[in-house]
């Protein structure tokens, strides 16, 4: 009962808190994301090309997190294809001959699903890629998430985890892809007023995903300090 009687009091302050933020819209918080439209929107980010061509956004993003986690990757953006849900894979950027970039998105903690990397990774081989060519790139929430063992594994038993140790990464949306986006807008570049006014809405729906909204500081601040303090009266 206390629990239930804390969680009740929770809300109500919640519901008190959150009529004094002021009016705020986000055109994605009210239809929704989920893992799928979140690598959808950023398939579309990646597709954008300046006009003489030059994939601006996916070769900064490659750029920024090889730097970021200290990896010695080869992956020159020329002329990819980028998909989303093809062969089942969340997100493939690959170039024919060069590199194979697999995305699978976590963004909302759901489960892996047994040999899934395995079956991918075996996607982009039958795809003539080689193995040195093939990156998995695992997008979590916050990084917390780590890729269960039978997922790196074909249904023969064959594991990858290994093989791929320097070309996988575990980056997330948090601490990797919200600060790349910022970074990305606050150049202003490319200077394209629809792209700038979708970054700038993507960027606001995550923020309010995780509590960055400078207009919410103040609720989060007096809920966190309650939850802190749960059981004790307010």
């Amino acid at each position: 009962m206390k629990v239930i009687d804390f969680s009740n009091r929770f809300m109500v302050l919640y519901e008190q808190e959150k009529v004094k933020l002021p009016f705020h819209i986000n055109l994605l918080d009210i239809v929704g994301v989920n893992e799928p439209k979140h690598s959808r929107i950023l398939m579309k980010l990646f597709s954008y090309k300046t006009p003489d061509g030059e994939y601006v956004l996916l070769k900064s993003f490659f750029r920024y997190i090889v730097a970021k986690h200290k990896r010695q990757w080869n992956i020159d953006v020329v002329c990819p294809v980028i998909s989303a849900e093809q062969a089942n894979i969340d997100m493939w950027v690959r170039e024919s001959s060069k590199y194979s970039v697999i995305f699978e998105n976590k963004i909302h903690n759901a489960d892996d699903q047994p040999n899934q990397i395995a079956r991918y990774i075996e996607k982009s081989l039958e795809a003539k890629f080689t193995e040195v060519q093939i990156y998995v790139l695992y997008l979590t929430r916050d990084g917390s998430k780590q890729p269960s063992e039978n997922t790196w594994q074909n249904e023969d038993g064959d594991d990858y985890s290994e093989d791929f140790a320097d070309r996988y990464l575990n980056i997330s949306w948090r601490r990797d892809i919200q600060p790349w986006l910022l970074d990305e807008l606050t150049k202003c570049l490319p200077k394209d007023n629809y792209l700038q006014q979708t970054m700038e809405q993507y960027i606001d729906h995550l923020n309010g995903m995780f509590n960055l909204r400078k207009t919410e500081k103040s609720m989060n601040d007096t809920l966190q300090a309650v939850w802190r303090k749960r059981g004790c009266n307010f």
